[in-house]
């Protein structure tokens, strides 16, 4: 029997849930959430540019998600959208100069996360922690293409 303090899943949620609150605080005054201040960085280390679907294909987040996500960061001047003029199915997004200039807040704010987050971890612990992560996503990732 599953109980509170074997259930992965509850611990894994509740992990994710403290970790998405940590750098809230900062991200909050500048007008972002947590998983807007990833995909902005994720912008930032592709040059600046890349297109909605490379988003949803790397935070692993529904189309209709991540265009939630763009709009609200389009509406809050820190992204433009454009069509990719080498597909017109595909849609660019470009940060501004307003998402630019908070790159550098951004990447201190989720490395100081990254951080809290392991810092109880020695090298060893965190290696069986990186390769369980890994094997558990690959798990459901297979489960839910059994769905289709």
């Amino acid at each position: 029997m599953i109980d509170k303090e074997n259930d992965i899943g509850l611990l894994v949620s509740r992990l994710a849930k403290k970790l998405s609150r940590i750098p809230d605080a900062y991200l909050e005054k500048q007008g972002l959430t947590g998983v807007q201040a990833r995909i902005l960085y994720y912008i930032h280390r592709h040059d600046g540019k890349v297109r909605q679907r490379d988003i949803e294909v790397w935070s692993d987040k529904s189309h209709p998600t991540v265009n939630g996500i763009i709009s609200r960061l389009q509406d809050n001047g820190f992204v433009e959208v454009q069509i990719d003029p080498e597909d017109h199915r595909q849609r660019l997004i470009l940060l501004t100069p307003k998402a630019r200039k908070l790159n550098s807040e951004i990447a201190l704010t989720l490395q100081k996360t990254n951080e809290q987050l392991i810092s109880q971890l020695d090298e060893s612990e965190l290696g069986v922690l990186k390769s369980a992560l890994n094997k558990m996503y690959l798990s459901l990732k297979k489960e839910d293409s059994s769905y289709d």
